[in-house]
């Protein structure tokens, strides 16, 4: 499915399947070192989330993270920052539901940077298709940490995967134990935060989900 952006310069690659949300506080190594296994790993795309960072540190994170990804060949996706975004050269910018809306990012960022959105529900995806994106976030799938919030279930997955306008990222408490259901019932793409930054061995766990990803793989 081809994405709704209309930027028309650089369309998202529909090819990517594990896109890595990371966050300095959720790792028990060093950052650099999960950044650096996870892409070893298989990564796809990696997303810099970071809310209580000051601008500056941001900043000065996004750089040397962006070095790192640009040189293995992935792309960067800033959260909820497209004036960083766009600084910094990064890909893209993730927003949610209460962050700027998607009109104002796109105004931020160059024509040929991607905009991915959060939903939650059949009408946030319906309201999605009007919008200006690559790429859907839906979840919470499983109960997770990160945030505070219950999962939805596989239900509320196939109800959305069904509608989703463009490219759709499950998210939400995927791990290697939750991950098999999500593909069985049709997920074919997840983002995960925790699995990753809160693993012994970053590397083998994004081999190990990149491989349940590819075993559903139809598209």
């Amino acid at each position: 499915m081809p994405p709704v952006s209309d930027a028309g310069q650089r369309p998202f690659p529909d090819h990517a399947r594990l896109y890595f949300l990371l966050t300095r506080s959720l790792c028990v190594r060093n950052p650099l070192d999960v950044l650096a296994a996870t892409l070893k790993g298989g990564v796809d795309l990696v997303q810099v989330r970071e809310p209580t960072a000051t601008d500056r540190d941001l900043y000065e994170w996004l750089r040397t993270v962006r070095a790192r990804t640009e040189s293995a060949g992935v792309p960067l996706v800033v959260n909820n920052r497209p004036d960083l975004a766009r600084i910094v050269g990064a890909d893209g910018v993730h927003v949610g539901q209460d962050d700027l809306p998607v009109e104002a990012v796109r105004r931020i960022l160059a024509p040929t940077q991607w905009i991915g959105l959060s939903t939650h529900s059949v009408s946030d995806l319906r309201r999605a298709a009007e919008l200006a994106i690559d790429y859907v976030g839906i979840g919470p799938l499983f109960d997770t940490s990160t945030k505070g919030l219950p999962g939805l279930g596989l239900a509320h997955l196939r109800e959305n995967l069904a509608v989703a306008p463009c490219l759709g990222f499950g998210i939400g408490g995927l791990t290697r134990v939750t991950l098999p259901a999500a593909v069985a019932a049709g997920l074919r793409r997840a983002a995960v935060s925790g699995a990753l930054c809160k693993a012994d061995d970053p590397e083998a766990e994004a081999a190990a989900l990149k491989s349940i990803l590819n075993s559903g793989q139809t598209d």
